[in-house]
């Protein structure tokens, strides 16, 4: 009976040790892959360093007006976005530096995705392209293939498109309807011509004016520039959120 009982309490004392002993076993395991990972990602961080000081600065070349924009003159209406970073420092890689990418999200529209808008070799990049959201640049590298973590990420959520648009106080407006997705303005006869520019510049929409309102059903989510000639020969500009 003694016996027996012995032999209980010592299978019983085995258990517990050999459930303390994986215990144990599983920490170090655990402590071990956490030191692992992180001299990984260490070592991937300094074989793929990333650009720094990314900035970002833009400018309006409205209707009837040139600029100068992507190393050449360009006429307006668009925006030209200029983008600027340093180098990474690739002293002592193995890696080759091969190119950049600049990454950006949109702001205000239901569909956010990243997507890549330009892939360069230089560190200054301009194109006409209007930046309503987030950017940022990364360094592609070969031998072997890798890419860095983002450079500091850059945030415009504004794009005025002119200093007239700001300021002047005799602005026609413009009112967008969701529900009906259509365009009014006043009906007084003042403008003549309505035009809708999207942020690349591109005329969407031309159109004679002859009654209070425009449907803007066929566009796409976004940003647009609205544009009135009045009777007068004036031009209103206003940005419309079309969602």
């Amino acid at each position: 009976m003694k016996f027996q009982h012995c032999r209980k309490l010592f299978k019983a004392l085995s258990i517990n040790n050999s459930l303390t002993k994986n215990k144990l076993i599983s920490r170090i395991l655990n402590k071990h892959l956490v030191l692992i990972f992180f001299l990984f990602s260490l070592n991937t961080y300094a074989q793929f360093p990333a650009p720094a000081d990314f900035q970002f600065s833009y400018f309006y070349i409205t209707c009837n007006e040139t600029g100068f924009c992507e190393g050449q003159i360009v006429g307006g209406p668009t925006y030209c976005s200029s983008f600027s970073w340093n180098a990474p420092d690739t002293a002592g890689l193995t890696t080759q530096l091969e190119f950049y990418r600049i990454y950006y999200r949109q702001y205000f529209v239901q569909d956010s995705t990243i997507i890549i808008i330009a892939e360069v070799n230089e560190t200054f990049h301009e194109m006409q392209f209007g930046i309503l959201g987030e950017i940022w640049v990364t360094a592609v590298y070969s031998n072997p293939y890798g890419e860095s973590e983002p450079s500091n990420k850059v945030i415009n959520d504004d794009m005025p498109i002119s200093i007239e648009e700001q300021n002047n106080t005799d602005q026609i407006h413009f009112y967008y309807d969701r529900d009906s997705r259509n365009l009014s303005f006043p009906g007084d006869g003042t403008l003549n011509t309505i035009k809708v520019y999207d942020l690349h510049g591109r005329c969407i929409i031309s159109t004679s004016y002859y009654k209070q309102s425009i449907s803007l059903s066929a566009l796409s989510e976004g940003i647009y520039i609205i544009e009135g000639i009045s009777s007068e020969g004036k031009t209103f500009r206003q940005k419309v959120f079309i969602y």
